[in-house]
């Protein structure tokens, strides 16, 4: 997208921010947050002991490679409970099978991915949040587009969350259309978990400059990298408080 071949994308701000790494700015901004809260969390057995961050310091994380999103888990567990865990690397095609046979207690993943850990792990596992209060996923519309446009798009992405919440049924046939082999119960499962933080203030789409500053101070300090402004990386037209999001 931000060679232009597209006009809009949902899509990571970490993302954004390493597809714009060698470029004077992104030619790209987020107009919309789908995630208010950053989802990071720790993935247990649901008989584990486990249910705060402070009970996570020390306890084995199964590690299939190191990147981005482990440097994001464990900050987020340091900010949460200034805990540290033990990383014990697994296969990449067998990372979630070592916690049903105990060889860990712990796998890294978003809050709203138990039903898909649970498929790939072959045993009941639940979710312990960790993440901060930071925005991590939203709607991307490029800066060619007119701002009038734009927000066109931005309420056109609210609205559908808004119409998603209060029409479940039809989410869930457009699931099963697209992917057929998933449970109708596991994608209903996801949605409700991906409420808690996509929802996290009861407004959907919804963007605010003193979140964006603490999110893009957080993204570069974990990352070791330069921090963006938030004009550089949000449509200022379209922060609070002149749009408050969709009730949802």
């Amino acid at each position: 997208m931000l060679g232009g071949d597209a006009d809009a994308c949902v899509t990571g701000v970490r993302s954004l921010l390493a597809g714009s790494s060698d470029r004077a700015g992104p030619a790209a901004r987020f107009v919309g947050v789908l995630h208010q809260r950053s989802p990071i969390a720790a993935m247990v057995r649901v008989e584990s002991d486990l249910h705060r961050p402070s009970q996570l310091d020390g306890r084995r994380l199964a590690v299939c490679r190191l990147g981005w999103f482990l440097a994001e888990f464990q900050r987020a567990l340091s900010d949460a409970a200034g805990a540290t865990a033990a990383l014990v690397p697994v296969p990449v095609d067998d990372a979630q099978a070592p916690l049903r046979r105990g060889e860990v207690d712990m796998i890294a993943s978003w809050s709203e991915l138990v039903p898909w850990a649970r498929r790939r792990a072959g045993v009941a596992v639940r979710a312990v949040p960790i993440g901060p209060p930071v925005y991590t996923t939203g709607l991307v519309v490029h800066d060619r587009v007119p701002v009038e446009v734009a927000t066109r798009l931005r309420d056109a992405f609210a609205e559908a969350l808004g119409l998603q919440a209060e029409t479940l049924a039809a989410g869930l046939a457009e699931s099963a259309r697209r992917s057929p082999l998933v449970p109708a119960g596991d994608v209903q499962e996801e949605w409700e978990l991906l409420r808690v933080n996509a929802h996290h203030d009861g407004r959907a789409a919804a963007m605010r400059a003193d979140r964006w500053s603490a999110t893009l101070a957080w993204m570069a300090d974990v990352h070791g990298t330069p921090r963006r402004a938030v004009d550089e990386v949000c449509r200022p037209e379209l922060l609070a408080p002149d749009y408050a999001g969709v009730g949802v």
